[in-house]
């Protein structure tokens, strides 16, 4: 029966990747680094030779890769015979990857998932375990994975409810599929019962709570000498509103309610972070269109050109920074919240204390909504008027500020066993041990 699932799925998969190629080469937007998917890379099998099995992670964007820092220094210093291999799917994934692991992990992209082209991946690598960060599930990996008794973890996990919905429809291959799987960390009680909803066998799930809780995802070092160079964007008697993960139509909100405040708070500044920086320069003209001058953070040198021109709002245009920008704020909102597209982490502002506002659609992000919104820890907005509101809020009362962002710092102190939780379980497949 499995066997019948992997041929139907390859077709599936074919069908789809044709129609996906197909619509992206009509709007020019085919991404050559797809084609390095069709196999492991080339040097893979010499950087293995002569070692252990390796630790096989794998993350699919910006935000798991970041989140897996602590944790694969804790596999480095516990297993340091076992070289670790870190997959990704995105461009921008692998960029952060590169930048963050290049001494810690070989890191390459993920293999597409059709039976000919996983089964040799599977069989090259031959990890010790894979460990697939939030919910990767790929059916053909699954399947070569568990037909060599590979320990096969879905650490961190979450479902949200976009996924769910769709999940839900082709419950039966995924059923079997998750049968596969030797364990289930789960963020929380939501993602729980959904993946067991689906299939998932209770005695191999726990909820640990969210590794990004307590994940740090910046260097202490790096973090000091960024400040350094960045505290030019603005002076003491500014304040600055890092807009993060934006979406449109968010910019065009943003940027009206900037407008409006500003009549009051000249000194008020705006840093807008867009979820794919491709689009900095569409925002650059939106910026212009409401009278302000767009000046991009990888164009700027120092303060001097920066006193040059009161009415500025920057664009970040780098990659794997948000974080730091995070750290100069005064005032944060994190995007993809405001329209439906489920939002953002909003746990980064809060290792630095910083106080957030969000939008109503965090429907990809449902636990972490919930904790800041019952301990007071964050301010949930509906639209451009509520904005505004809980800005000039946070602008005229710096007691008010200064607690909020105290209370999302006491959430990520109050998470710290779920690094340590989500390790201990790799530890027991990893040491062949029993999971209590």
């Amino acid at each position: 029966m499995r066997e019948i699932f992997v041929v139907l799925y390859d077709l599936l998969f074919i069908l789809a990747g044709f129609y996906f190629l197909l619509k992206y080469f009509l709007r020019g937007r085919v991404n050559k680094e797809i084609f390095k998917r069709l196999q492991v890379p080339e040097n893979l099998p010499s950087y293995l030779q002569g070692r252990k099995s390796p630790i096989w992670l794998h993350a699919v964007s910006v935000g798991e890769v970041a989140s897996l820092e602590e944790l694969i220094n804790s596999l480095k210093r516990s297993f340091p015979e076992h070289p670790l291999l870190l997959s990704v799917i995105t461009l921008q994934g692998k960029e952060l990857a590169e930048k963050l692991y290049k001494d810690k992990a070989f890191i390459f992209y993920l293999p597409l998932d059709l039976s000919f082209i996983m089964k040799k991946a599977v069989s090259i690598i031959s990890p010790k375990i894979f460990i697939g960060v939030e919910t990767e599930i790929w059916p053909n990996l699954y399947y070569f994975l568990s037909k060599k008794n590979i320990p096969i973890i879905i650490l961190n996990g979450r479902i949200s409810q976009k996924s769910f919905k769709f999940y839900k429809l082709v419950k039966p291959l995924l059923r079997v599929v998750l049968r596969e799987v030797s364990f289930i960390t789960a963020q929380d009680k939501i993602s729980e019962e959904r993946f067991l909803s689906l299939g998932a066998e209770s005695s191999k799930l726990k909820v640990t709570g969210n590794m990004k809780f307590k994940s740090r995802t910046f260097s202490e070092d790096k973090l000091s000498d960024f400040k350094k160079k960045w505290q030019v964007l603005k002076n003491r008697e500014e304040c600055l509103l890092v807009a993060g993960s934006t979406h449109p139509p968010e910019e065009e909100i943003l940027l009206s309610t900037f407008k409006d405040i500003r009549k009051v708070f000249p000194k008020f500044k705006l840093l807008i972070c867009p979820r794919h920086i491709e689009r900095a320069e569409k925002i650059a003209q939106l910026v212009q269109k409401f009278g302000f001058e767009p000046t991009l953070v990888s164009k700027i040198k120092d303060r001097d050109n920066l006193d040059s021109l009161e009415k500025r709002v920057f664009i970040l245009d780098t990659v794997g920074e948000l974080i730091y920008f995070y750290s100069l704020a005064d005032i944060t909102f994190v995007g993809g919240s405001l329209s439906k597209y489920g939002g953002h982490n909003i746990l980064e502002p809060a290792y630095f204390s910083k106080p957030v506002i969000f939008g109503q659609y965090m429907f990809n992000f449902e636990e972490i909504r919930r904790v800041f919104l019952e301990n007071k820890a964050g301010l949930e907005v509906k639209n451009e008027e509520e904005l505004k509101s809980a800005l000039l809020r946070l602008l005229t009362d710096k007691v008010f500020r200064e607690e909020l962002g105290r209370r999302a710092k006491n959430i990520l102190e109050s998470s710290e066993s779920a690094l340590r939780e989500n390790f201990e379980v790799l530890k027991c497949f990893l040491e062949n041990s029993t999971l209590i």
